[in-house]
């Protein structure tokens, strides 16, 4: 065990309803036979106001940052600078996950507060290098404290076979997974950032476990949907977690 947690602070910068997420993380918890902690939601039109640094480091976590020569990098510096006094997010470009999260640490300096895990939900792309070759693997969810969940890397990251993208009708990201089904996945991760805070442990290797870091978007939704549920172990261990919980009450929130 790293720590006892009191204190679930979500704050959400996507379209998701995070309450309805938040819903699905309790119902798995309550059908392991244990309790939630406390859970905050904060909703956010955008994380960062519009300043030069920040637009400078947004610039500097995109992916290609490193490859362009200086004039470009200046010009990526404006347009983001543009995107963040538009409070708009850009939908198709990569930045670096573990950059970004910086970036968020700094603004939001109460994400390693005793006690508290911060979860932000964003719809940015969000991408860590592959063990071969640097390529960028887009991720579902940055676990750690904070952590980050990319609603864009729900629909990105598990790949799809070919039968399944003829069947899909091509390039349309959205097919089968909508709203509803992006609440669902995104309470599993909410689950797997707490867990991860709590004990210290990744993925799980069962593919019915929703802690389960699926490759492909129908394992996905089987582990991480609608009836997503926690393996004997892990249910065992957020029992563990609820225990511990009650016996903890030093937490105090900073007002």
């Amino acid at each position: 065990m790293q720590e006892a947690l009191a204190k679930l602070v979500i704050v959400n910068e996507s379209a998701l309803d995070e309450e309805r997420a938040v819903s699905g993380a309790r119902e798995i918890i309550y059908g392991a036979g244990a309790e939630p902690p406390e859970v905050k939601t904060r909703r956010l039109r955008g994380f960062l106001e519009a300043s030069r640094e920040n637009a400078a480091r947004l610039a500097d976590a995109r992916w290609i940052a490193s490859r362009v020569p200086p004039t470009v990098r200046k010009n990526l510096c404006r347009i983001e600078m543009s995107f963040l006094e538009k409070n708009k997010i850009p939908s198709g470009i990569v930045y670096r996950g573990f950059e970004f999260r910086e970036i968020l640490k700094d603004k939001f300096p109460g994400w390693g507060r005793a006690g508290q895990l911060m979860i932000f939900i964003t719809p940015r792309i969000l991408a860590t290098p592959e063990v071969r070759g640097g390529a960028p693997h887009i991720r579902m969810i940055l676990s750690g404290s904070p952590a980050v969940i990319s609603t864009r890397g729900i629909l990105m990251g598990p790949a799809r076979s070919r039968k399944s993208f003829r069947r899909e009708g091509g390039g349309n990201e959205n097919k089968n997974i909508d709203s509803k089904m992006m609440e669902k996945i995104t309470g599993s991760l909410i689950l797997q950032a707490l867990i991860y805070r709590f004990s210290g442990e990744g993925f799980c290797d069962s593919p019915d476990c929703c802690l389960y870091n699926p490759h492909w978007r129908v394992e996905a939704v089987k582990a991480l949907g609608p009836t997503a549920s926690l393996c004997a172990r892990h249910a065992e261990l957020m029992k563990y977690c609820h225990n511990s919980l009650e016996k903890s009450n030093s937490y105090k929130e900073e007002k």
